[in-house]
């Protein structure tokens, strides 16, 4: 009887347990809220840097290959814009290019501009002159054809050289350069502005015009004679119109960066030696010097806007 009683308590407890109600777990409700605008994308409004150091390699008859430091940038710079003679050519996705199909014998000047995902730019590097070599038909034509006695004057004027900038104002620009030299007489020049003819000059320097105020222009020159025959091109020289006139900036809350040195130019060049002048830079303080680049590589300060190298 006490084994029974003990079974029929059990059974009493298990009853009682399933009769009491049980309560559900209770749900969490999940939480969530909406972001603000500020915690929303972030939108990217800052420029790379500008590409330094542009140089040129394997320069040939038709093609050139152009280099610069990379860019940096607060996320990731994505590539960078090619300018060829002041107009926009081509877009690279390193820091190099190569430029195929150029003509013979002819003067380029490219700049490069870093870009990023959000469309920002950075300012134009420092120009780049070069110019291609002579074509394989002009050299062996060269090589191989006697001069023979003529009536008429067959042999063109020297190139002209050591072409640079003068008195550069907001609309216009004076270029010179070396008189080049004649079997008889160098009689003009023909003056190229971007790559195209522009204009002819009696002398050895040229006065352009009605320009637009804080623009770039590229100059090349030919010299020609009485009978018509024409040097080769001349180096290029980019020249940059001076900014319109705004009102000044008093009071500056941070020290400004000094502007870029323009219309550098070259004279007084010997076998063994070079001068190199510039337009001042201007500053919201004072410009205290320039650094000197040779081959891309720093080289020397200079105090004033011109430097010799020996």
């Amino acid at each position: 009887m006490k084994g029974t009683n003990k079974i029929i308590f059990f059974l009493s407890l298990v009853f009682l347990y399933s009769c009491v109600p049980q309560k559900s777990p209770t749900k969490k409700k999940a939480k969530f809220s909406i972001p603000s605008e500020s915690e929303s994308a972030i939108v990217d409004t800052s420029a790379p840097t500008v590409p330094l150091s542009v140089a040129a390699s394997n320069i040939t008859e038709n093609s050139v290959t152009i280099s610069w430091s990379p860019s940096t940038d607060n996320i990731a710079v994505t590539g960078y814009e090619i300018f060829r003679n002041g107009v926009y050519y081509q877009t690279s996705l390193k820091n190099s290019f190569q430029d195929t199909g150029l003509s013979s014998s002819t003067p380029y000047f490219y700049t490069v501009k870093a870009i990023d995902a959000s469309s920002n730019k950075s300012a134009a590097s420092e120009g780049l002159n070069i110019s291609t070599l002579g074509s394989t038909e002009e050299k062996v034509t060269a090589s191989i054809t006697p001069r023979t006695v003529s009536s008429g004057d067959t042999s063109a004027p020297s190139i002209p050289l050591h072409i640079g900038p003068l008195n550069i104002t907001q609309t216009s620009a004076t270029i010179s350069w070396s008189p080049s030299t004649d079997d008889v007489a160098v009689t003009g020049y023909e003056v190229y502005r971007n790559g195209v003819f522009y204009k002819k000059s009696l002398k050895n320097s040229f006065s352009d015009t009605g320009l637009t105020p804080s623009t770039r222009y590229f100059y090349t020159v030919k010299a020609f004679d009485g009978s018509s025959n024409k040097s080769g091109f001349s180096n290029g020289v980019m020249i940059q119109t001076s900014d319109a006139a705004v009102a000044p900036i008093t009071s500056p809350a941070v020290d400004s960066a000094p502007s870029v040195p323009l219309n550098i130019g070259s004279s007084n060049i010997t076998q063994t030696s070079a001068t190199i002048s510039w337009s001042p830079s201007k500053d919201d303080v004072a410009v205290t010097g320039y650094e000197v680049y040779r081959n891309g590589v720093f080289y020397k300060k200079s105090l004033k806007n011109s430097f010799s190298d020996t």
